[in-house]
């Protein structure tokens, strides 16, 4: 096959950009190719303010032009050939850093959130995800906050890919990574209680809560009393998948960077520890599962996906409605 022609070589440096494309690496961080460097969209603006000059609780982005930017990555030829060396299913958070969000925000100081919109208001709703999760199933998780969580599309969520400003490049400003989490974003956007809560996408090909900055925001969520569901991709999954994931819940076992995972682990454990989150990660899966559930029986009933069809009512998510009758 045509992916084992390419080289494997492990890199120090596995996103960096050479000549007119970026490189592409495989989860081990094997290089396996090289991408066309992606155009960037005319409508995405050149300058803005800054990361630094707004309080954390303003590093905003609708939801709908969340959708707009990752259409926009899906329409290139970038994405098309990291879909052939990689298989689509395996294009993952890291990967639109490296390929779209660092060249499309490199130099202006801004996250893609900040270029969007100059004027960001205050979150809405924090979407905790993993960098390693599938983009594809990340997609249908976060449409399904519209048509089966009802969240207008005009809510403002924060989901570190797009909020966060990621070059690194010291331009005026903007901030390092480490510079925002200094900040502490996560614990002072669940402190302000999001009016929609927390949502957990979880994907097939990574588990969120192996990332210790995850289990962060959900003790942070579980702290403030605010409400934490569980996002999924219904026809990425399968039950038998999905009962293994909820049984298999060791939040204690995340990991992160060693400068992180001593700083979080005492701030878990001074709050009661880790089991009290497995027991709260459970609970949203079980939830998650009763979704899946109805989604499958809503699918095998009437041949056609629940995320397609139009809403009834606004007062109970969808899915919530079909699980009480399947």
């Amino acid at each position: 096959m045509e992916r084992q022609a390419l080289i494997h070589v492990k890199s120090d440096q596995p996103n960096e950009q050479q000549g007119n494309g970026v490189l592409v690496t495989d989860a081990a961080r094997n290089i396996i190719g090289k991408a066309p460097a992606a155009p960037r969209p005319a409508w995405l603006p050149t300058s803005g303010g800054g990361q630094a000059r707004l309080p954390p609780l303003r590093w905003s982005i609708s939801i709908g032009n969340w959708i707009k930017f990752f259409q926009a990555c899906m329409d290139t030829d970038t994405w098309m050939y990291l879909a052939k060396v990689k298989g689509e299913e395996n294009i993952t958070m890291h990967d639109i850093v490296a390929h779209f969000v660092e060249p499309w925000t490199r130099g202006t100081g801004c996250s893609i959130a900040g270029l969007l919109d100059d004027n960001q208001a205050e979150i809405e709703t924090m979407v905790s995800h993993s960098y390693d999760g599938s983009v594809k199933e990340t997609f249908s998780s976060v449409q399904s906050l519209v048509s089966l969580f009802f969240l207008p599309k005009d809510a403002r969520i924060f989901f570190c890919t797009l909020c966060l400003y990621h070059p690194q490049d010291g331009v005026e400003c903007g901030l390092t990574i480490q510079q925002q989490l200094n900040l502490k974003p996560f614990a002072k956007i669940i402190e302000l209680k999001p009016r929609y809560g927390m949502f957990l996408i979880h994907t097939t090909n990574a588990e969120v809560l192996n990332r210790l900055w995850c289990v962060h925001e959900v003790d942070e969520a579980m702290l403030a009393g605010i409400k934490i569901f569980g996002a999924i991709d219904t026809n990425s999954w399968t039950e038998k998948q999905f009962d293994k994931m909820v049984d298999t819940v060791c939040t204690r076992n995340a990991v992160c960077q060693d400068q992180d995972r001593e700083m979080l682990t005492n701030l878990i454990q001074e709050r009661g520890g880790f089991d009290r989150l497995d027991k709260e990660a459970v609970g949203v899966r079980k939830q998650a599962k009763s979704d899946l559930l109805a989604a499958l029986s809503f699918q095998q009933l009437f041949s056609m996906d629940i995320l397609s069809i139009e809403r009834i009512d606004q007062k109970t998510p969808l899915l919530r409605r079909l699980s009480l009758v399947y």
